[in-house]
């Protein structure tokens, strides 16, 4: 019995990940491929469906846009007071494996806030994640890391970047203020970003890591990082390694350690919280925020980014 469920669980892994094509047609509608879209969809329905008094998952008053870039999607959010015509700050959400822009507007909790400041959310949606899961489960190419964006070279940089112009001409965006933030592979997405490019002026990231084989980033001089992690992260371990609980297993993660010592190599003020009780989810960093700061994970977000 032990080693059923051994082989099922490598089975349950190795089928999110590219496999020879001989293989291919064989598997894409196996009953593994059945069992991970259902857990997904049940992860998913849990979320949309919670309600909380400390900040995550409460949904704002202004009004949510689905626009699309070529064959890219993503959903900005302004609040009513939003003027078009006037220079705005824009702050970049990234979800994580797995997820979506709706998935992650839906509990991360910043719209309220957006309404109260008067800043535009942009909530990205990344690329299929796994062939074995529906379009709706994405994840973003932020190095070594991240399944089918990574093996396809999905060239995400380009898409948050002409999102940015975009949303300049069209929503009076003010390119020198955008900011970036997300969880996961979200939040490695956002590494990455501010690493390469100058799309971000700061960056708040969630339970992420630079998963880039680099020495120095070229273009984050100057810019600010925080990087909220919890001790108890077994998904991505403070320690970079191995994923105990996460799907893919064969990553080998880079420690935060590392990540910040690149930053501080390139100028960069990279700074790093460690929550004690909080693991991989922002659920339990909003409660560690929470109990040791008395602010929620979306007050965090946006008083670090000066945002209010």
């Amino acid at each position: 019995m032990k080693y059923y469920t051994l082989t099922l669980c490598l089975l349950l892994i190795t089928s999110l990940y590219p496999q020879p094509s001989h293989s291919r047609e064989k598997n894409s509608e196996g009953f593994l491929g059945k069992i991970i879209k259902k857990k997904m969809e049940q992860r998913e329905n849990e979320n949309n469906n919670k309600g909380s008094k400390e900040g995550l998952y409460i949904q704002g008053s202004g009004k949510s846009e689905n626009l699309q870039l070529g064959d890219r999607t993503f959903t900005l959010y302004t609040p009513k007071s939003f003027d078009k015509t006037k220079n705005r700050p824009l702050l970049i959400v990234l979800h994580g494996g797995f997820g979506s822009a709706k998935q992650i507007q839906n509990y991360i909790g910043l719209d309220p806030l957006a309404d109260k400041f008067g800043f535009a959310v942009a909530y990205m949606d990344g690329t299929q994640v796994a062939r074995k899961l529906p379009e709706k489960f994405k994840g973003w190419n932020a190095g070594d890391c991240c399944g089918q964006p990574q093996a396809n070279n999905i060239d995400d940089v380009s898409f948050i970047s002409g999102a940015i112009e975009y949303m300049h001409n069209n929503y009076g965006i003010d390119k020198s203020h955008v900011y970036g933030t997300g969880h996961s592979n979200g939040a490695m997405m956002t590494q990455r970003i501010i690493c390469e490019t100058d799309l971000y002026k700061d960056a708040i990231t969630l339970s992420g890591t630079l998963q880039m084989d680099v020495k120095t980033c070229t273009k984050s001089k100057g810019s600010r990082i925080k990087n909220i992690h919890g001790a108890k992260d077994t998904n991505l371990p403070v320690e970079g390694g191995h994923t105990v609980e996460g799907f893919n297993k064969k990553t080998d993660y880079n420690s935060q350690e590392s990540t910040k010592s690149v930053f501080a190599a390139s100028g960069t003020n990279y700074e790093l919280l460690i929550l004690e009780e909080a693991d991989h989810s922002p659920a339990t960093l909003n409660e560690g925020l929470i109990n040791t700061y008395g602010k929620t994970l979306p007050e965090t977000i946006v008083e670090y980014l000066n945002l209010d």
